[in-house]
């Protein structure tokens, strides 16, 4: 299927180029519309590099959302690479724009203003935006992949409240937060089903695994993510792939 049918202009995209037509900010909102589709070309080309398939991109007033067809066990250093190319381009996307001899004194200023901003607040740890996917690969080196989790919910229901109580007076914020939540509260609802997603792939798929990983216990929920787990109990160790044979061919652990 081709890209271009894969995109999903958001209602709310619409409403606001229709609103910045009215109010005369139509050039300004069309080239941060192009560094947005930038953007998400750094990250889609980066993904392409790792054969990646793409279910859907979203396209949206402050920001894109692509959906990748990939594993919950895919590598770490990949995905870290196919999230930090998408600041990458906008970055080097608005170096090439505010040169550009059709833009003015006053749009430059307002295209960097604009475009460094929505930089920097993509990679606020807050689901689902880049920062949000930077904190939790970083988390799944330091604990396991259902922690990693829950610690990604409570820290973007924590910074969420923050912003919010910061900027309780502007508009557009609150807005942007209601997404934002609503994304949060899917992370939070979905939370079992994402982590049962998560050990089935383990059991179904040979992935390149890391170092060994010694886990006290034969919880499978305590598995980390790129790592070779091994179970203690009673002075045993119980590889991984036993573990999650057991689980799943007899419904129980041992």
């Amino acid at each position: 299927m081709n890209i271009l049918n894969k995109i999903n202009i958001h209602i709310t995209t619409y409403t606001i180029l229709l609103l910045s037509i009215l109010t005369g900010q139509f050039r300004i909102l069309m080239f941060i519309m192009i560094l947005i589709i930038i953007h998400e070309a750094g990250h889609i080309l980066a993904a392409k590099l790792f054969n990646w398939k793409i279910n859907k991109i979203n396209i949206l007033p402050f920001g894109g959302n692509i959906n990748f067809d990939i594993k919950l066990n895919e590598s770490i250093k990949k995905e870290a690479i196919v999230i930090i190319m998408g600041p990458i381009f906008q970055i080097i996307g608005t170096l090439i724009l505010i040169n550009l001899p059709i833009v003015s004194y006053k749009e430059i200023i307002e295209i960097k203003n604009i475009s460094y901003s929505l930089i920097l607040f993509n990679l606020i740890p807050i689901v689902p935006l880049d920062g949000s996917k930077l904190l939790f690969l970083t988390l799944n080196n330091i604990t396991s992949y259902k922690k990693s989790h829950i610690y990604l919910i409570y820290i973007s229901i924590i910074l969420s409240v923050i912003i919010i109580i910061n900027n309780y007076l502007n508009f557009t914020f609150q807005i942007i937060l209601f997404f934002l939540i609503y994304k949060i509260y899917e992370q939070y609802k979905n939370h079992n089903n994402i982590i049962n997603k998560f050990i089935l792939e383990r059991y179904l798929y040979k992935q390149s695994r890391g170092k060994l990983k010694k886990i006290n216990g034969l919880n499978p929920k305590l598995m980390w993510r790129n790592k070779t787990n091994i179970f203690i109990h009673n002075n045993k160790c119980i590889t991984e792939k036993e573990l999650l044979n057991n689980y799943f061919k007899n419904k129980k652990i041992y």
